[in-house]
């Protein structure tokens, strides 16, 4: 079903930003996921950082600082945290914010 800009109270995201393979495409992603968004909604959602990183973007906290930034968002949580026990993936970024 397709969404209109602006009408959606709660957008959620895990795993596929996380997919792209730079910045840009990242920033590109971000908006696009995020552009149903209505005034003061919230947003959350998590990714994974591969073992190998092999063609995959380097996320960060920077990163998620900027696309919430170019955005009109404010990040409310950034966190990286450490995967121990998965061969192939390293660590988890989670991110928690709101339309401002």
């Amino acid at each position: 079903m397709p969404t209109r800009d602006g009408c959606a109270h709660l957008v959620t995201q895990f795993g596929l930003l996380g997919l792209t393979s730079g910045h840009e495409e990242f920033l590109a992603a971000w908006k696009n996921c995020h552009q149903p968004l209505a005034a003061s909604a919230w947003m959350a959602g998590a990714n994974w950082t591969t073992t190998s990183g092999c063609g995959r973007v380097d996320l960060s906290e920077q990163l998620y600082t900027a696309a919430f930034a170019r955005n009109g968002m404010t990040p409310l949580f950034i966190e990286r945290v450490p995967i121990t026990s998965d061969p192939d993936f390293d660590s988890v970024w989670i991110y928690l914010g709101r339309k401002t």
